[in-house]
């Protein structure tokens, strides 16, 4: 008896797929939108952060949010899942190469820019080189894995723990 929980609404699927087809080509539009925005306002204004506050925050706040209510509602471990089962690379791989790769770039943009720039002999540019590169790899690995790979598996483990709450209740009805 379903005396409390209301009526049922019976959705056609076909219609919520074509909704959710509509939404998508809205975000990207926005997406567009914003990216446009920033690059104009740099061409005009000058490459000051100030002058694209709005843009970022909402290209970047969209994201949040979606990792947020995705993590809630236990929807990101199925992702995840699905991820895994369609990539030849699992999500938990991803976390953590990807950082480390932007980190290495970044390592070597900086070093061959402190070697180039900063040093007079070869000698001094291949000490320049080696010791920027490491030092920076040092610093900005970790950074990186902290901050684009940790909430990430974070959200996850909680997405899991809802999802598994979820299953235990789905079975004890």
């Amino acid at each position: 008896m379903r005396i409390f929980k209301g009526k049922t609404k019976v959705v056609d699927e076909r219609i919520v797929n074509m909704q959710n087809k509509i939404y998508r080509e809205i975000y990207m539009g926005i997406m567009i939108i914003c990216l446009a925005f920033i690059a104009v306002k740099f061409y005009l204004n000058g490459k000051d952060l100030v002058n694209v506050t709005t843009e970022l925050v909402i290209i970047m706040g969209q994201g949040i949010y979606y990792i947020i209510r995705s993590t809630s509602m236990g929807l990101l471990s199925s992702e995840v899942e699905m991820h895994n089962r369609n990539s030849k690379m699992s999500f938990t791989k991803k976390n953590f190469i990807l950082p480390g790769l932007a980190g290495l770039g970044l390592a070597a943009f900086f070093a061959t820019n402190s070697a180039v720039n900063f040093a007079d002999t070869r000698e001094e540019s291949i000490y320049y080189f080696i010791s920027v590169f490491f030092i920076t790899l040092l610093f900005y690995i970790p950074f990186f894995l902290i901050i684009f790979g940790g909430p990430l598996l974070a959200a996850k483990r909680i997405s899991d723990k809802i999802e598994s709450k979820e299953l235990d209740d789905d079975e004890k009805i």
